[in-house]
């Protein structure tokens, strides 16, 4: 038997005033000073937890926003300093030089000065006159900071005042370095505080907030608002700070004469500097006090409010009693209402045939207001449900009218039916998905008389489901890309021992045999295919990320143009080549040989697919954009972009393939043309350089590629590349070490062909034992990293212990960041890639030889 209906609900009972009554009114007051008091101590606890979120966030984003200034102007630093140490730089006291300085300094408004200076601290030059003026800033203070700090790291003094202007500064310096590593002197920057002061105020900061910035020994750089404490001078109160960089850096409490604080440390990553955000608790507190004194009105008003009540609810019993048999109907269907949803609400009499449409209802329907109790098939010719799920609409309700479900509940697509719009223009309806429920009342032998429910719409609900999804695949496409890379690293690691072998020998045996023979040509195979082995395993290794690129400001327009230089001769009968490089000096932080990989994968890619010739089209331009774009591989924020784009008129790729041609081996060519790594290697650069591809291709109309690259200031045009002869050895003993025999026999006669007299050993340890016993028997160490019992860089640690002036290579052939780390560390000359030939060898001894 189902839900008795509303009419046979019984008669009604007349309210009674009792002690019962009484009890729970007390009861009510208490739980509502209860109630009370949490609410005020979980709103304090709420309004501290908020201002130490955005304490914490602020002094991260301070701290990221002081390490990308410090590091602009540290770039520049760098570049003077590789300049001086490649022997580009003039003379560091020659006007040149001083014009040189003032034009590095033009780049940066907020850099007062750019002074370059000896080892011994003696002023050479400045990019504020000529000769140099004396400064505020003292050149054998620097050096001696230098000598004591990392070598590939700036150097951050504390804040000094200019003697010229009387302005603030902070002084950045890096080392000048010659020969050896030796220190040559000192290139600094004075970077104006005001820099600091005048982004403070631009930031608008809560009441009660302040943002200073501290030297790592605790003297002050900048504050705002200004307060008592000036520049240079040591802050006691942020002394004890706690300077944790992390996400979780809590603040904490500070008391001083103004009162107390919330006070967050946060270090600026990389350089020797602090951010430290305050706010007072007072103003913390400001809207919970206020909410106090609301709530503790409101539980008076209430209790009063309740006393009152409690007094006139015997008199006013009667009149109750009537209002309840008036709103007796009105009751029913809130209550019958409210137990399908509290959203808009429909009530269906089955018995006439009349339907209750809310008005919050129409709305989420889009219907215009009108009349909310219509026949039901006035409602139908309004609300049209989709084709395909007006089937299921119907079965659902009859499987709960009948009784074989519980309650209603479904999710269906309907569209309003204007009626100012006729069939011949119509269209196709604007679909929106909807979830109906409701709950049928039935009479004592179970048939049912009256139904009500809810209506909602669930439009974003279904699009925030689909945006699941898609983020869903992505997330399996980019583990299934990790693993992929994980596993191409270490076959590509060890397949590099195996080509050090092969090209090794076949370099070896080449240099044997006559000019002319027959064997040439055999052997010149041999080495062309392990070449091409060694190029495929550099692109596996690339792929995985485990190649070693360095950052710098790269000259785009100059490297896309001599990639297609080299390009125009293989060029297939056929193919045009157009370009259009509009980019001028515009600069990309990244890797040249990397973008240069980009540039020659898209070209050879849409050369592939058009097999009966075509056009093909590449144009390098610069564009930005406000808001942020959505592309094939991902979304890029708003910015400034470089754009290479590569057009083919081949044959396209089918719409199925385009979500996978950036998969690791997947092709669309026929067998035995291209591995499937190209534009996985494209994809693996672009994203990394913080990029992303847009692809537009259709069957047989060709496809367009646009890569989109972050471009920073400008950069001056790649100098022609000289070519440069192998460099011979002059009886130089080296100790060559591998934990692989062929490796060490194939080094050996390579090293002696070079003109140097080689000692392979296989292991790391008796390598070891023989320079301890023979110090000054060796002049330099030619070493692998991974080998059993001591790896290369723990060997060079305990040789420079030995003796630290000894050069020393490292080599690996899985050579990644976490390699580089190591060598740097270790302090070794150079690090070289496996595998090796005869030049790179050459090559690598001649620098750390400095010949």
């Amino acid at each position: 038997m189902g839900r008795q209906p509303p009419e046979s609900l019984g008669p009604i009972r007349q309210p009674k005033f009792s002690l019962a009554l009484l009890v729970a009114a007390l009861l009510f007051v208490v739980a509502l000073v209860a109630s009370a008091m949490y609410e005020l101590i979980r709103s304090r606890h709420e309004a501290q937890e908020r201002a130490a979120d955005e304490i914490g966030a602020l002094a991260r984003v301070f701290a990221e926003q002081t390490r990308r200034s410090l590091q602009t102007v540290d770039i520049m630093l760098r570049a003077v300093a590789d300049a001086y140490r490649d022997r580009t730089l003039p003379p560091l006291d020659s006007r040149a030089m001083h014009d040189e300085l003032a034009a590095q300094r033009d780049q940066f408004s907020d850099v007062g000065a750019v002074f370059v200076a000896d080892a011994q601290g003696q002023r050479l030059n400045s990019s504020t006159a000529y000769p140099p003026p004396p400064g505020s800033i003292s050149g054998d203070d620097l050096i001696r900071a230098l000598q004591t700090s990392p070598r590939d790291s700036a150097y951050v003094g504390e804040s000094v005042r200019r003697l010229s202007t009387g302005r603030w500064v902070v002084p950045l310096a890096r080392r000048l370095e010659g020969p050896g590593r030796r220190l040559d002197g000192v290139v600094a920057a004075l970077l104006d505080a005001s820099y600091f002061d005048n982004f403070y105020a631009a930031v608008h900061l809560e009441g009660g907030t302040s943002v200073a910035l501290l030297h790592e020994s605790g003297t002050l750089v900048s504050i705002f608002p200004p307060q008592d404490a000036q520049a240079g001078e040591p802050v006691p109160a942020y002394r004890d700070l706690p300077r944790r960089d992390a996400a979780s850096n809590r603040p904490s409490l500070l008391r001083g004469p103004g009162g107390e604080r919330m006070a967050v440390a946060q270090p600026v990553p990389g350089f020797a500097m602090t951010v430290v955000v305050s706010r007072k608790l007072d103003d913390v507190l400001a809207a919970w006090h206020e909410q106090v004194f609301w709530v503790l009105l409101r539980t008076a008003f209430l209790t009063l409010m309740m006393v009152a009540l409690l007094v006139t609810v015997r008199r006013h019993v009667a009149r109750v009693n009537a209002a309840r048999a008036q709103l007796r109907e009105s009751d029913q269907r809130y209550a019958l209402a409210v137990a399908g949803s509290n959203e808009g609400l429909w009530d269906w009499n089955l018995v006439t045939g009349d339907l209750f449409f809310s008005e919050r209802a129409q709305e989420l329907c889009g219907m215009p207001p009108g009349p909310p109790l219509r026949p039901r098939r006035a409602w139908h010719a309004l609300l049209l449900v989709h084709p395909e799920d007006l089937p299921r609409l119907r079965e659902e309700m009859k499987a709960h009218l009948r009784g074989r479900r519980p309650h209603f509940d479904i999710e269906v697509r309907a569209a309003v039916r204007r009626a100012d719009v006729s069939d011949a223009t119509r269209g196709e309806p604007d679909w929106s998905w909807y979830r109906q429920r409701g709950l049928a009342f039935r009479d004592a032998r179970g048939r049912p008389l009256r139904m009500a429910g809810s209506i909602e719409n669930i439009d974003e609900r279904k699009h925030a489901e689909r945006e699941r999804q898609r983020l869903e695949t992505q997330l399996r496409q980019a583990q299934k890309l990790e693993a992929l890379g994980t596993l191409a690293g270490g076959i590509a690691h060890d397949f590099n021992n195996i080509l050090g072998s092969i090209l090794g020998y076949g370099e070896l045996a080449r240099s044997g045999v006559p000019s002319g023979s027959a064997q040439i040509r055999y052997l010149d195979g041999v080495l062309n295919a392990g070449q091409r082995a060694k190029a495929l395993v550099e692109r596996i290794l690339a792929f995985s990320r485990s190649g070693m690129g360095e950052r710098v400001p790269v000259h785009v327009q100059s490297l896309v143009a001599e990639a297609l230089d080299l390009l125009l001769p293989s060029l297939p009968r056929g193919i045009t080549l157009t370009r259009t490089l509009e980019a001028g000096d515009t600069a990309v932080i990244g890797d040249a040989t990397q973008i240069h990989q980009v540039v020659m994968n898209l070209c050879t890619n849409a050369m592939q697919a058009m097999q009966d010739g075509g056009a093909l089209e590449v144009a390098l331009t610069l564009h930005r954009c406000d808001t942020t774009v959505t592309l094939t591989t991902g979304a890029l924020p708003a910015g400034d972009y470089v754009c290479l784009m590569v057009r083919d008129h081949g044959h396209g790729i089918e719409p199925e393939a385009v979500h996978r041609i950036f998969d690791p081996f997947f092709t669309t060519k026929r067998v035995g043309v291209g591995t499937g790594l190209g534009l996985s290697l494209v994809h693996g650069i672009v994203t990394d350089l913080g990029g992303a591809i847009d692809v537009v291709s259709a069957p047989g109309a060709g496809s367009t590629f646009t890569v989109w690259l972050p471009w920073s200031g400008r950069v001056a045009a790649l100098a022609p590349s000289e070519v440069v002869g192998i460099p011979y050895g002059d009886g130089e003993r080296i100790l060559l070490v591998d934990d692989e025999v062929a490796l060490v026999q194939v080094g050996e006669e390579m090293l002696a062909a070079l003109g140097y007299d080689p000692a392979g050993y296989t292991s790391s340890v008796e390598a070891l034992a023989a320079f301890v016993a023979e110090p000054e028997g060796f002049d330099a160490v030619l070493s692998d990293e991974t080998m059993p019992e001591l790896t290369g860089s723990q060997m060079a640690l305990r040789i420079r212990k030995i003796r630290p002036d000894i050069p020393i290579v490292l080599m690996s052939g899985y050579v990644g960041p976490n390699i580089a780390a190591l060598a740097r560390q270790s302090n070794v000359n150079d690090l070289l890639p496996k595998p090796l030939v005869s030049r790179d060898i050459a090559k690598a001894l001649a620098r750390v030889f400095a010949k």
